[in-house]
């Protein structure tokens, strides 16, 4: 039985079809997103300049025309920086607000700023400096053990936010001002920002409990 012997691959080639496929692309782009359509000029030029093809077809990294992946990489790292969402209104109003903060956990974050009004998302480090540059109470607990932080959620008292708090002693489900839960994050090891005598405690090397 024979067999037909597979063609020999060949190293990418520029013709001046995929030049216009990629020009056309680029367009389309363009029309499609016009107020980022600078940017994807920008970066559209970028890659024009190693044309395809050129070089041996691909460069150590893969890339088609010789373009190295530190280019690459560059040209997605601005992408992802001008595509970084603004969060200045929602911090404004979290400022606004009695008990506004935000709170940052493993499953994202929550910015609290009105009663029963909450944001919540996945963008953690972006909107956790956007609140800090901004003043705003920032409760970090990601670095804390994870049953340290049920504990503290479902034991403790719950932030007074557009709403005045319940007097003391607190006990869980009931609304406490911004500082008493921030000192029992505190004293688990969470980061606190913008709360005033308020600073993060080291934590030991063992687990901690909540106070």
């Amino acid at each position: 039985m024979r067999f037909r012997p597979w063609p020999k691959p060949e190293p990418y080639r520029d013709t001046s079809r995929k030049r216009a496929a990629f020009k056309r692309k680029d367009r389309l782009e363009r029309e499609a997103l016009p107020l980022f359509a600078d940017m994807i000029a920008q970066v559209s030029t970028r890659l024009s300049r190693h044309p395809l093809g050129r070089g041996g077809g691909f460069s150590p990294d893969g890339f088609p025309g010789g373009t190295s992946s530190a280019s690459r990489r560059g040209d997605l790292l601005m992408l992802q920086q001008h595509f970084t969402t603004d969060y200045s209104s929602d911090i404004a109003a979290a400022l606004e607000t009695p008990g506004g903060h935000l709170s940052l956990g493993r499953g994202g974050f929550m910015l609290h700023y009105g009663y029963g009004a909450m944001l919540s998302g996945y963008d953690c480090d972006a909107i956790k400096a956007q609140s800090i540059a901004a003043g705003l109470p920032v409760i970090d607990s990601r670095c804390v053990a994870f049953d340290v932080v049920v504990q503290l959620t479902l034991g403790g008292p719950l932030v007074a936010v557009g709403r005045a708090p319940e007097p003391a002693p607190w006990h869980g489900l009931s609304y406490a001002p911004l500082h008493a839960v921030a000192l029992r994050y505190a004293a688990a090891g969470a980061e606190i920002w913008n709360i005033p005598e308020v600073e993060t405690l080291p934590a030991p090397a063992e687990r901690r409990t909540g106070p």
